[in-house]
């Protein structure tokens, strides 16, 4: 690796890279399986890092916060940026996703005005091809004086040959110009760099990019433009709001804690109970303790495993089908009109909703939020009006028994 006139070498890898762009899957195939995530100095922005082993030498690999830019508009891009700048850095990988060139390509300008080694990792470039998109990736890497590489995270595709890049860069010398002065009769002043990064990105995208007819049709996409429409995706969101509680309130808040209340415990487990302390310890204190009314072992299981257990677990599966089925992020696109009026964006959805599972959690997921006073304004909805998984549980176990006009009322009352 060589190292630019401006920097001494470095022995960090430092991976850089938009928000949901595979980085972390090529951070877990450059490091080994002993991975620190920490908090950055003055921050609760995490920073993962491990160690790699390229040709014998062993470097340090951080995986940054995902940005969308080195200007420093959030905690999270604040971050990555002083790491870049103060850290000990001998390359820097920017991972991009291949189907969203133009976003990638404007970091990749800001990089390369750092002066640091830089190689380009266009990631999901099967997802590409599956599109139509042709990349012309020689063009490219000569246009930007850097090496590129295609890589498919999730099955490893380019690993190898991302590792001898990284080995093998040097300081970018760009084959391009777009720092120039504004035309007559204006000032010299030079114009916006985001201007004309804008500008270099449209007239990069032109000359390497080539579109085909799809392979397949995605059909992620349909249902993400029906999901994120108003239209559509209201009624999709009422109908999962419905399931929702078919599922947890009336199956799970009804069914089953009616099965394990009334017949597994009511019958089985605290008739045993009593029987055992009955004939082995007799009347007391410690009997009343053990299985009186609000005895440890008659009330408390029931309504931790009878009870709460069922609902909670219930809550968590179809929470996690949300989750891996691509919805929340949806979500946060369909509510970000609804999350303006109080002041926030719709990515406050997320910890809200996580907010119902755990208010711990949540309100620690809260950062992803811009500035200091959208976490603030989320915190206090977690802590007033979002009631967790455990209050949830009492709260469905009481409303599944009752109707769905108690459920909608509470409902309404809590979104007010």
């Amino acid at each position: 690796m060589r190292c630019g006139v401006r920097r001494r070498c470095g022995v960090n890898i430092v991976l850089v890279g938009n928000p949901n762009v595979g980085k972390s899957v090529i951070f877990n195939s450059l490091t080994g399986n002993y991975v620190t995530v920490s908090n950055y100095p003055g921050t609760t922005v995490d920073v993962s890092k491990g160690a790699g082993k390229f040709s014998a030498k062993q470097y340090a690999v951080i995986d940054t916060p995902g940005v969308n830019s080195l200007t420093a508009h959030s905690e999270d891009e604040k971050v990555t940026r002083d790491i870049l700048l103060e850290g000990d850095t001998a390359v820097i990988v920017q991972v991009a996703d291949s189907k969203n060139l133009k976003r990638s390509l404007l970091l990749t300008l800001e990089l390369i005005e750092i002066g640091v080694p830089l190689v380009l990792c266009l990631n999901m470039s099967d997802e590409a091809k599956e599109r139509g998109i042709t990349i012309d990736v020689k063009k490219l890497a000569d246009r930007l004086g850097i090496n590129i590489v295609e890589t498919v995270a999730v099955t490893g595709e380019g690993i190898a040959r991302l590792k001898e890049a990284i080995l093998k860069t040097k300081v970018p010398s760009p084959a391009v110009e777009y720092l120039k002065t504004e035309r007559e009769g204006a000032s010299t002043d030079k114009i916006s760099l985001m201007r004309a990064r804008e500008r270099v990105v449209a007239a990069l995208l032109e000359d390497i990019l080539k579109f085909s007819k799809p392979l397949k049709k995605n059909i992620a996409e349909a249902i993400g433009r029906i999901t994120t429409r108003p239209i559509t995706g209201v009624p999709i969101l009422i109908l999962i709001v419905i399931l929702m509680y078919l599922f947890v309130g009336k199956f799970a808040a009804g069914t089953l804690v009616n099965f394990f209340e009334n017949i597994l415990f009511g019958k089985i487990v605290n008739p045993f109970f009593i029987a055992a302390t009955d004939k082995y310890i007799g009347a007391g204190f410690l009997r009343d303790f053990l299985i009186g009314d609000y005895g440890i072992l008659t009330m408390a299981l029931t309504y931790a495993f009878a009870i709460i257990f069922q609902i909670v677990t219930a809550f968590f599966l179809f929470f996690g089908i949300l989750e891996d089925s691509g919805y929340l992020p949806r979500l946060s696109v369909l509510s970000d009109i609804i999350f303006k009026v109080i002041g926030l964006n719709g990515r406050a959805i997320l910890p809200i909703i996580l907010g119902l599972g755990c208010g711990t959690m949540a309100t620690l997921t809260a950062r992803i939020l811009d500035t200091k006073k959208e976490r603030i304004l989320v915190s206090i909805l977690l802590t007033l009006a979002i009631p967790c998984s455990a209050q949830l549980g009492v709260v469905m176990g009481m409303l599944g028994s009752i109707s769905g006009k108690a459920l909608f009322v509470w409902f309404v009352i809590m979104l007010f």
